[in-house]
């Protein structure tokens, strides 16, 4: 653990912990779609790959589109800008 605090951060490694919340709420959601789309039996590696970058690409842009303007609508409740304001911006 120690030496995972010591390593550097990069980009990859911001947006790649702002996206698992969304990876962690969507992945089934994605597995099961991908699977059922293309009538997928069995989970190759290959599918695998392929749902678990589509998973992170679908929670990096949950996280840009729905978590991250819904936070910053909280703070600005929280300041005292009124719900009008919030809408408007």
């Amino acid at each position: 653990m120690i030496i995972l605090l010591q390593l550097p951060s990069n980009k990859f490694d911001s947006a790649l912990g702002d996206a698992s919340y969304g990876v962690f709420l969507g992945h089934g959601i994605v597995f099961f779609s991908l699977a059922h789309f293309f009538g997928v039996t069995e989970y190759t590696t290959s599918f695998r790959f392929f749902a678990t970058i589509l998973a992170c690409l679908m929670g990096w842009l949950a996280f840009y589109f729905v978590e991250k303007p819904t936070v910053l609508f909280r703070r600005r409740l929280k300041e005292g800008v009124s719900l009008k304001e919030c809408l408007m911006t």
